[in-house]
């Protein structure tokens, strides 16, 4: 089934990823495990990912339950290997997936905000330490470390 068969029929039936596709996937043996990344965030929500939207939080979802390693590995090949629209993105989400497997995690922003300092998690241990989570695509971006002091991490 091509991936616009499967936006048309989860439009038409009134859901995006959060409650079709995964219906859809349980449904059929092969589920998702044919479709690439980029593939899945058009059909979330309206397609386009950002902060705080239906698309972001369906492809948060989706994340959430999957269960291989091995598909999060192979969607983060894809965001660094090959371009599409908000890759970058897509990838902060896919590292914070794998903090889930540790720790306790908290998804950032995806872009940042004037006056406010932004990042793209927040991880925390069992015992309670802190971990701020930054993904970059790129070396070009400097950090600015001596930010992360005004950081309150409780």
């Amino acid at each position: 089934m091509c991936t616009d068969a499967v936006a048309l029929y989860l439009k038409a039936n009134g859901g995006g990823l959060q409650d079709d596709i995964i219906r859809f996937v349980e449904l059929h043996s092969a589920g998702l495990s044919q479709f690439t990344i980029d593939q899945i965030v058009k059909i979330a929500g309206d397609g386009n990912l950002r902060d705080s939207s239906p698309c972001s939080q369906e492809v948060r979802d989706y994340l959430a339950q999957l269960s291989e390693s091995a598909r999060i590995r192979a969607y983060i090949e894809q965001c660094l290997t090959s371009s599409f629209p908000r890759s970058g993105m897509v990838l902060q989400d896919l590292i914070n997936e794998l903090g889930r497997l540790d720790y306790t995690v908290t998804n950032g922003r995806y872009q940042g905000v004037p006056n406010r300092i932004g990042f793209g998690g927040t991880w925390r241990s069992p015992e309670g330490h802190a971990i701020i989570v930054e993904v970059k695509t790129t070396d070009t971006s400097g950090s600015h470390l001596l930010q992360l002091q005004a950081i309150e991490t409780s």
